[in-house]
Parts: structure tokens; sequence; C-alpha cells
């Protein structure tokens, strides 16, 4: 993924060895904490049922499960967060989420998903992607 601030970004990219030519492009949603810090979440929907799986924090936008092998595991604040979120899902984050989730969940049609996001400064799921073939161990 490369985000693109603006038109000197853009010049730089070389299109021809991107993709195969295919590009997808989206807007960039901020969700940095106040902090300064993101979070990115994933959880699979099973047969209409939430699982969270990971809640990785990192320094940039683009976090990967590298993330959390690298500098997350050496930091016990961070180990502590993502093993809090991960207890109370289902009794206080998921409350906030699940008309947007059971929506998400209609529209894909499937009884086996992931979900790849952040939750923002308001509460509301920030979608990064969902689909059926997504990693589901850590």
């Amino acid at each position: 993924m490369t985000k693109i601030n603006d038109a000197e970004d853009l010049a730089r990219l070389d299109f021809a060895t991107l993709a195969n030519g295919l590009y997808y492009l989206t807007e960039f949603v901020n969700y940095q904490s106040a902090a300064g810090q993101f979070r990115k979440i994933r959880f699979f929907v099973v047969d209409g049922k939430i699982y969270p799986l990971h809640h990785i924090v990192g320094s940039s936008w683009s976090i990967h499960m590298a993330t959390r092998r690298g500098k997350m595991l050496g930091n016990l604040a961070q180990i502590g967060e993502e093993e809090g979120f991960l207890a109370e899902f289902l009794s206080i984050i998921r409350p906030g989420l699940s008309t947007a989730i059971e929506a998400l969940s209609v529209r894909i049609g499937l009884d086996y998903f992931g979900i790849d996001g952040a939750i923002n400064e308001d509460g509301q799921l920030v979608l990064f992607e969902a689909n059926a073939a997504m990693v589901n161990s850590i």
C-alpha cells in the first residue's frame, strides 16, 4: 500500500511496476489517536457471531503482523492493551459496533469472513477490508 498525500507523491510513483496496471484507490481516513498511535483490529464473523483476533498498536498508519512481532511484543503496555481489548471486546466494544458489523455481514452475504479495521475516536468502525481469505491465527 502506498499513501499519496499530494501531487508530488503521485508523480514519484512508478505505475509500471505496481500491480500489473491495476489499482485500487480509496480515501485515507486518519485513525491516529490523540496520543499519536494507530491501532488496527482484526476480527472474524462466523454465523453472525463476532470473534476478535488481534489489536495491534503501531506508530505508522500501515500496520501488519510484522508490527506486532517486532516493536509491539517488546512493549508490555501495548501487550496489556491488546489483552484488555480481546477480553473486553464482546462486553464493552461490541455493542457500539454491532449495527455496523451486522449491516456489513448482510451486504457481504457470507457465513465466514474477516474484518480489518480500527475504532476511531468516536467509537465507530473504520473499515480497511473485509473478506473470507484472511489468516485467522496469530
